[in-house]
């Protein structure tokens, strides 16, 4: 059973999760105990479109055919029949079917081994007869073979998603050269690598040539099974010790979504030291979405430098100091956060492709309502610009 868990919201603050499995520890425990001993700025995205409903027929052995959302058809030349909903607007190549690769197979995967480019200097390399070593491909013994974690049998990755990590605990302490292996019964060549790590990452050129990218048609290798395995030395003599297989698969589909959250540098929460960083699914790193600097709402608060609170009213508004809780507007297009003491709220764009640049103001915000954001200087417990030395107050109530 394919095993796909999606977390899936409003475009702006959702995250999309793959789980390989329910439970690593428990899959692990009982997966490996038979024969085995242990030893840019940031903008925000999503598109797509509605089509039709309908039903066709898919391919028996290849699950070959064309998939259109606009028709709503699923056909092939094979037999057996489907039925359903389609939605979206896409068109991709036929899938399953030995030609998909220019009427040949496929050579995404290279004819000679892929070099591990994580190693580093100070760390054991691969010998160079590595392949002599182990021999033919799926020769060895399941006996102490290392114990695969990731990914787990049958997880099914969307299209767009981080290139597949590969994760394995070796079977005993002696064993410390490895080779991976991915295959495809598509692929002329099997993708594999020997490391002296007990992991490895996909190289993201060779995941995106099989699995496509986002906003493009899927690849190659989208619906067909792909078998992981790893196998373990110890030493230059001897037999390789096979681990667990993986069989995993590519989904035609993505999995959509972005996530910020709040960072600090430092204990002194100030214009320098807190940000929102964000992340899109299938990004492999984090970017800087939105800095103090770039908030142009004023805020009615103490100065960032720490001066006097204004007491005069109207109020002048003071630059944002600090960014703190926060929350975004439905549309994902803006974020609302907490400012410094005493912790009126602003709004700013998080989207550099919504309209307005990053920062600004939304234009649905007027000036009342701005005042609106500001601390409320009615409430009995109040204790700021009333207060006789004009600096901060000492008590803020039901206001904190």
């Amino acid at each position: 059973m394919r095993r796909l868990s999606l977390i899936l919201g409003s475009r702006f603050g959702r995250l999309s999760l793959l789980f390989g499995g329910v439970g690593v520890a428990a899959a692990l425990a009982v997966g490996c105990a038979n024969g085995q001993t242990g030893g840019s700025g940031f903008g925000f995205s999503s598109s797509g479109s509605s089509a039709g409903t309908g039903s066709g027929s898919t391919a028996g052995t290849g699950n070959a055919g064309s998939f259109s959302g606009n028709s709503g058809v699923l056909s092939g030349n094979g037999g057996g029949t489907s039925s359903g909903v389609l939605s979206g607007t896409f068109t991709g190549p036929n899938m399953g079917d030995a030609g998909v690769c220019d009427g040949g197979p496929c050579m995404d995967f290279p004819a000679d081994p892929v070099p591990d480019v994580s190693l580093m200097a100070s760390d054991p390399q691969v010998p160079s007869n590595a392949a002599m070593l182990f021999g033919a491909a799926g020769s060895g013994s399941m006996t102490d073979g290392p114990c695969m974690a990731e990914p787990a049998d049958k997880a099914l990755y969307p299209y767009n998603w981080l290139r597949p990590r590969i994760l394995w605990t070796p079977g005993t302490k002696a064993q410390t050269l490895f080779e991976v292996r991915l295959h495809s019964d598509l692929e002329l060549n099997d993708l594999v690598v020997y490391t002296t790590h007990n992991y490895w990452a996909m190289d993201k050129s060779i995941w995106q040539a099989i699995a496509g990218v986002e906003g493009g048609f899927p690849g190659p290798l989208v619906g067909q099974p792909i078998t992981v395995t790893v196998r373990a030395m110890a030493g230059t003599t001897g037999s390789p010790a096979i681990s667990n297989t993986a069989t995993i698969e590519i989904a035609p589909a993505v999995a959509d979504g972005s996530l910020l959250y709040w960072t600090t540098a430092s204990f002194d929460t100030n214009a320098a030291t807190t940000t929102l960083q964000g992340f899109h699914v299938g990004d492999e790193g984090t970017t800087t979405a939105l800095t103090p600097s770039q908030v142009q709402q004023g805020v009615w608060a103490g100065p960032p430098d720490g001066g006097p609170f204004p007491t005069s009213y109207p109020v002048p508004q003071e630059p944002v100091g600090c960014i703190g809780c926060h929350t975004a507007t439905p549309d994902g297009n803006f974020v609302g956060f907490t400012a410094q003491w005493p912790w009126p709220n602003a709004i700013a764009s998080v989207q550099a492709d919504a309209g307005a640049p990053v920062g600004a103001v939304p234009p649905w915000l007027t000036s009342a309502a701005i005042d609106n954001l500001g601390p409320n200087t009615n409430d009995s417990n109040w204790d700021g610009p009333a207060n006789k030395s004009g600096q901060y107050g000492t008590t803020v109530g039901s206001n904190n």
